[in-house]
């Protein structure tokens, strides 16, 4: 455990980290935003709740995120 915490310790071994970290966060973010809204359509009043609370935050931060909630688009569910 000594090395890891000196590699923590180095700014590039932490900047290097931190890409991979995102790298492999935002290729998963498809497939996230893919579940919560299936969690949505099924009736899940937490994940319907918390695309709101998103929906809601990204409008209001100005970061620019765009939600297509386009899952089952045409579909009628019943």
């Amino acid at each position: 455990m000594g090395v890891l915490y000196k590699w923590l310790g180095e700014e590039p071994f932490r900047k290097y980290l931190q890409e991979q970290m995102e790298k492999r966060t935002y290729g998963e973010m498809p497939a996230v935003w893919r579940a919560l809204m299936q969690q949505c359509v099924k009736g899940n009043v937490t994940a319907i709740k918390l695309y709101f609370e998103l929906q809601n935050r990204n409008k209001t931060s100005g970061t620019g995120v765009k939600i297509v909630d386009d899952i089952g688009a045409g579909e009628t569910h019943g």
